[in-house]
């Protein structure tokens, strides 16, 4: 009896494979991920991208932007083709993000999408009406890539404080006005609007609290721990519960990091803002270089060391659309509150 020999057919099988794998590897493989190979994103027909991204910090080293960029990046190598990298240069004076496009648009792959900067889509909406050098700013200078996490601001006391509700600090402001004291930011930061927008809808006259200026969350804390304030408006962060009771959270629906404190009211209303962070591009990039980097924020936002490194925050990713709305809903229902209590500069 002749033995078959198996070497054509394995030659066969091997031919086959050659042929199948690519194909696989281009539809995304067994991993069901369109457009993903080997768990990474695949570059789009023009390339893009074929250099390193880099995500911008527009603020001193060490700042939120600047901490999620680092996490960020870091994470992403597991689904980037290219690598993700990050760098700081502070605008100068107070014109924040509006300032460092002017630097980005001399870059010369910016355009192309190859460079992005963090950024908080609330604040940089309320800035132009509170800082006077951007009293001109056009908003569709910063152009929405998307957000990759949130965290709403608190309204907190101290942990011995007798009120138990900002119902509570409301009816005390009301009956003796200007004896509580509050901490918020800086004067006509977003922090500040949000504590004034509460007051104002809840017919609280301006000076019925005595506003602290603060240099930001971390002062505000000091001066509460200190006794120097009796309310306190601040960035949610890890571990705040530890240091103050907090009465309520800002956003239009409860916070899951704090699942039991209510959602603050203004006059039956929500306050819609917060720290709402992503990513943003110079007006000229491509749209269909955005959208990849979107789908890599989507695929970041969901990785467990991302979100560790990220503690605190919710990683519900909001695309360029929603940006847009929610940008408009802060301009019609802060700004108007801000100018009736002579927090803007009056220049637009």
């Amino acid at each position: 009896m002749t033995k078959t020999s198996r070497r054509p057919a394995l030659r066969l099988l091997a031919a086959a494979c050659a042929l199948t794998l690519p194909l696989l590897t281009a539809c995304g493989g067994d991993d069901g991920d369109t457009g993903v190979a080997d768990g990474k994103l695949a570059p789009l027909s023009d390339g893009f991208p074929d250099r390193p991204v880099t995500l911008w910090n527009t603020f001193e080293a060490g700042h939120t932007d600047d901490l999620l960029n680092k996490a960020f990046a870091d994470v992403a190598r597991k689904y980037s083709p290219v690598a993700i990298v990050t760098d700081t240069r502070p605008a100068p004076g107070p014109v924040s993000w509006y300032g460092h496009v002017e630097f980005l648009n001399g870059r010369p792959h910016a355009k192309d999408g190859y460079d992005l900067y963090a950024i908080s889509w609330a604040g940089a909406t309320v800035r132009p009406w509170t800082v006077q050098q951007l009293a001109d700013a056009d908003l569709t200078t910063l152009k929405p890539v998307g957000v990759v996490e949130q965290a709403p601001f608190v309204f907190a006391v101290a942990k011995d404080s007798p009120y138990a509700t900002l119902a509570d600090v409301e009816a005390a402001a009301k009956q003796d006005p200007g004896k509580l004291r509050a901490v918020a930011g800086e004067t006509g930061s977003l922090i500040h609007s949000t504590l004034a927008v509460w007051q104002a809808a809840n017919g609280l006259q301006k000076d019925a609290i005595r506003f602290i200026p603060t240099g930001g969350s971390g002062e505000a804390l000091t001066v509460m721990r200190g006794g120097g304030a009796d309310l306190a408006v601040l960035t949610y962060s890890a571990g705040i519960t530890d240091q103050l009771k907090v009465l309520a959270v800002s956003g239009e629906q409860p916070f899951a990091g704090l699942p039991d404190v209510p959602v603050a009211q203004a006059g039956g209303k929500p306050i819609p803002v917060g720290s709402e962070r992503g990513f943003g591009a110079v007006p000229d990039a491509p749209q269909e270089h955005l959208d990849w980097f979107f789908e890599l924020m989507r695929k970041v936002a969901a990785d467990p060391e991302f979100q560790d490194r990220q503690k605190g925050f919710d990683f519900n990713v909001r695309d360029a659309a929603w940006i847009e709305g929610y940008r408009q809903q802060i301009v019609q229902t802060v700004i108007p509150v801000l100018e009736a209590n002579g927090l803007t500069t009056g220049m637009r």
